[in-house]
């Protein structure tokens, strides 16, 4: 009787220790997905700040353009993301807001992408350890430890599978851009000239564009100098408005205004 009831104790001992042997792991694993989680977490509230900064940007835009319809649906999406937070289902009928929105999309489509890559690169790790613990009970002849440790592989791989996407290219990167609205002024070249003889004056032109979101320029000399001298000579611009592709032209000594 007292050799049974030993026999018994130090079975239940090592069934401790086995159990004991799995809950580490498991508890560290737990550890380990919640990290991730907060990550997952730290990366949502960024993105959500890029979003929000590019709609007053695109906002400042289009009020700059004078868009009045564009303005209020800027002012209508901005305070429902603040109340909110999240992307409107449908999307904006607005195209550049449509846009902003498409691209924040596919921002938090690759977050979900690099969470679920990383924990089933976790998972695959802690599934190595159950395996080993696995055949050690099963080689131990503590059928029923390796059976448990099994069930936790098993639901390891339903709750962590794998990756359906192309995560080759999973890099950091910004989470959103705001597109160039297809209504914002784009110069594609000008030059000042005559009878095939001009100056490339578009990094000139360019410029007003960053820095005023127009241009207001006097087709003279002083843009680059006298490609021909003794004859009247012209401001030639191609540029893109509205989702055109459009030219103007001003004689020397004209203004040319775009838009």
């Amino acid at each position: 009787m007292k050799v049974r009831m030993l026999f018994l104790l130090v079975m239940v001992c090592l069934q401790a220790g086995f159990a004991g042997e799995l809950e580490a792991l498991r508890e560290r694993f737990t550890a380990e997905v919640s990290k991730l989680q907060e990550k997952k977490q730290t990366a949502i509230h960024e993105w959500e700040r890029e979003y929000l900064q590019s709609l007053l940007a695109l906002k400042t835009e289009v009020r700059d353009e004078g868009n009045l319809d564009g303005v209020l649906a800027l002012r209508q999406e901005t305070e429902r993301f603040l109340a909110e937070r999240g992307l409107p289902d449908p999307l904006s009928a607005f195209e550049a807001l449509n846009s902003l929105q498409l691209e924040a999309l596919k921002g938090l489509e690759r977050l979900d992408l690099v969470e679920q890559n990383e924990l089933h690169t976790l998972a695959k790790r802690y599934d190595g350890l159950l395996e080993k613990l696995q055949r050690t009970y099963t080689q131990q002849n503590q059928i029923e430890a390796a059976l448990e440790v099994k069930k936790e592989r098993e639901r390891i791989a339903a709750d962590y599978p794998p990756v359906e996407g192309d995560v080759s290219s999973l890099v950091p990167q910004p989470t959103v851009k705001a597109p160039v609205p297809t209504f914002a002024l784009r110069i594609v070249s000008a030059k000042y000239g005559a009878n095939g003889k001009f100056v490339d004056v578009t990094s000139i032109l360019e410029k007003q564009v960053k820095e005023k979101g127009k241009v207001a320029v006097k087709a003279s000399n002083t843009l680059k100098g006298d490609p021909i001298s003794g004859v009247v000579k012209k401001l030639i611009v191609e540029y893109q408005y509205q989702g055109r592709n459009q030219t103007a032209e001003v004689e020397e000594g004209q203004t040319l205004t775009l838009p």
